[in-house]
């Protein structure tokens, strides 16, 4: 009996060992991991990736509500409640975004939309002409500009709304936000700062596809998660871990 006890206890645990190293998803063989956001989970929630490879993530969006996709380290508290990653697994790295995201902040992220540079604080338009952009200190399709007004006036810098007049408004001098856009019609709005670089995925809609090569030095363990709705998201389980091996 002794002995049955001691290969039971064997068996199981190997099948907790087993257990604990399965669910790990690696990217495809084009270097894709779809990801499923929905209402408390990203799935799959254990993503696998090698340093030095093209990965590209593409975010579904299937729940009911807006979520969003950030990848760091050490979860930032400071506004009273999980808002965001002290350490930004994107800082520095190049990522390109192609498709129709409800939001996008670069944070320190060298982004590109549709493989187009995207300057700071800009988000492009993608029911425009191939080229049309939203700028920082300068504003296309509808808006007015600094050249219709009072010399010495001038735009909220890296602001702009579509169809929306800025400086004639306003008194002489007047300015706005620094490195905001919005886009009224299209829903997307582009932001930098201190935030971390985000995605966030308008509930039932997918397809944004968020591209980067993995930098060597990101090997190690980062947590993916959602901060939506003061950190509610986060806090009910709206997070994952992306495991970064070397090449």
């Amino acid at each position: 009996m002794r002995f049955l006890m001691t290969g039971l206890m064997v068996v199981l645990a190997l099948l907790l060992m087993a257990a604990c190293g399965e669910g790990a998803v690696k990217p495809d063989d084009t270097g894709t991991v779809t990801i499923e956001l929905t209402e408390s989970a990203f799935t799959p929630s254990n993503i696998e990736v090698v340093a030095g490879t093209t990965v590209r993530f593409v975010l579904n969006n299937t729940g009911e509500e807006e979520h969003e996709f950030m990848i760091g380290r050490v979860v930032s508290s400071e506004v009273g409640y999980p808002d965001t990653f002290e350490t930004d697994f994107f800082h520095g790295v190049t990522v390109d975004v192609v498709g129709e995201p409800l939001m996008v902040m670069d944070g320190e992220a060298m982004l590109t939309r549709d493989g187009k540079m995207a300057m700071e604080g800009m988000a492009t338009e993608g029911d425009h002409d191939e080229g049309s952009s939203t700028m920082e200190g300068m504003a296309m399709d509808g808006m007015a500009t600094e050249g219709d007004h009072d010399e010495g006036s001038s735009t909220m810098e890296g602001m702009a709304m579509d169809g929306m007049a800025t400086e004639g408004d306003h008194d002489e001098g007047s300015s706005a936000m620094e490195g905001m856009a919005m886009e009224g019609e299209h829903g997307e709005m582009a932001m930098d700062g201190d935030h971390g670089f985000m995605i966030s995925q308008a509930a039932g809609t997918g397809g944004t596809i968020v591209t980067i090569e993995i930098p060597e030095d990101k090997v190690g363990t980062w947590e993916i998660g959602c901060f939506i709705d003061e950190g509610t998201h986060y806090e009910d389980g709206m997070k994952g871990t992306l495991t970064v091996t070397e090449s």
